[in-house]
């Protein structure tokens, strides 16, 4: 279905909800999107097209904080620009041989760089990674001296879904995860409506789960399937 649709679904079963606005239908669908998009999963990742790998950062010596910029991604045919909500990891993988076995020799590399953990082949670094705000994009915070580098650190980062503000903007979830968005989104109409609601429930613990699960199954570490974009 559209969005369109979904919304017209929606609003058979909350008639005297509005279509769009800061308190309408179109804001509950949003808000769920963006709690399925929250997690680490195939359709949230962001990976660079032209190598299906997690993207590069680069890094200048003695600069520690970088926002992360915003990436294209094709939505039914259309480039669209997309927001990165968070980076999860900041990591060098294990491909870089002879300094991933250095490191995990000697921590502390000569640019003063340390690591926190080795994990399914990534050395993670140490850094913090505040979120996009309204105002802000996504960042990396390295705890020390990252170096000049332009192809060495690789950073798992979540994206943020096309905003839900019209009917026309595209829904960036399969069709087969609608009906758990409409569900969702009930649930979000019923608390406001009547303070409590057990379809949230279900959407959080079962909906969401699902989606998560099955959009991890059979993926290889840092690559995407190659799903193409339904149409509207």
């Amino acid at each position: 279905m559209s969005t369109q649709s979904v919304v017209d679904e929606i609003k058979l079963k909350a008639p005297a909800w509005a279509r769009d606005g800061s308190t309408a239908i179109l804001n509950k669908m949003d808000q769920c999107q963006r709690f399925m998009f929250s997690r680490a999963c195939l359709p949230s990742v962001y990976i660079d097209p032209t190598t299906g790998r997690h993207p590069f950062l680069e890094t200048t010596a003695e600069t520690f904080e970088y926002e992360l910029p915003d990436v294209t991604i094709t939505i039914d045919s259309i480039p669209r620009t997309i927001r990165i909500a968070r980076a999860l990891e900041v990591f060098i993988p294990s491909n870089r041989q002879e300094e991933y076995q250095a490191l995990l020799v000697d921590p502390i590399h000569p640019g003063n760089e340390a690591f926190i953990e080795s994990k399914n082949g990534r050395l993670i670094i140490d850094a913090t990674t505040p979120p996009a705000t309204q105002k802000k994009k996504a960042r990396v915070i390295f705890a020390n001296d990252p170096g000049t580098y332009t192809d060495r650190y690789r950073v798992l980062q979540l994206i943020e879904p096309l905003r839900l503000t019209e009917d026309t903007i595209p829904l960036m979830i399969e069709e087969m995860w609608e009906p758990d968005l409409i569900e969702g989104s009930l649930a979000l109409i019923e608390r406001a409506d009547y303070g409590r609601s057990d379809r949230w429930n279900y959407f959080v613990n079962d909906a969401c789960q699902r989606f998560w699960y099955e959009n991890n199954r059979g993926q290889s570490q840092g690559r995407r399937k190659a799903t193409p974009p339904r149409s509207l």
